[in-house]
């Protein structure tokens, strides 16, 4: 009985160390729950289209050493998107407000992140939900219409590649058939977990 006992928990976790490997990147089993994982104050540090960085895209989630746009997902299935100032910033100017004045371009930097390639896609709020047996996540973006009548924020889906408290990597394909990469990694050391 007890060698039936000792088969029985080593089978058990080695189908769970063998189900476990289910990312590309990253580590083979996690004891933290995937929603868990995900839910944070996310900011892109790395864009990548083809496996080229693509620095022009990665600078427009972020603006100087003052603004950056985070992503932030929540474990209730929700998300946002906003232009939040950095933590760089905050720490250096004690948290006081970024002012505009006129030899500044500030005003031009908050409308542009609007035409960020992914706040395009997503907007600024929405719902998130795992997909393929958490393979995939999908952002389905409040589908608004702009001045021009068109409608914004169609959603995202994205393969995850990495599922990491500390970094999260997803690819989604486009259009014309190029793989986009992107890197997200915490926005503060200790992770938040949005309830």
């Amino acid at each position: 009985m007890k060698n039936f006992k000792k088969l029985f928990l080593f089978a058990s976790i080695t189908a769970t160390a063998l189900t476990a490997c289910k990312y590309e990147e990253g580590v083979g089993i996690s004891f933290v729950a995937k929603r868990d994982r995900i839910s944070n104050e996310w900011t892109v540090t790395s864009y990548k289209i083809d496996g080229t960085e693509k620095d022009s895209i990665k600078k427009s989630f972020s603006y100087g050493d003052s603004l950056e746009l985070v992503w932030t997902i929540m474990r209730t299935g929700n998300y946002n998107m906003n232009l939040n100032y950095t933590k760089a910033y905050s720490d250096k100017n004690g948290g006081k407000m970024l002012l505009a004045n006129a030899s500044s371009n500030i005003s031009e930097k908050l409308y542009d992140y609007h035409k960020n390639i992914i706040y395009s896609i997503v907007g600024s709020g929405g719902k998130w939900s795992f997909e393929h047996r958490h393979n995939r996540i999908q952002f389905s973006g409040v589908k608004t219409t702009d001045v021009s009548g068109s409608n914004v924020n169609q959603g995202l889906s994205c393969e995850i590649l990495e599922l990491r408290n500390k970094k999260v990597q997803l690819q989604t394909i486009a259009a014309d058939g190029k793989k986009h990469t992107i890197t997200l990694e915490p926005r503060n050391k200790e992770p938040k977990q949005f309830k």
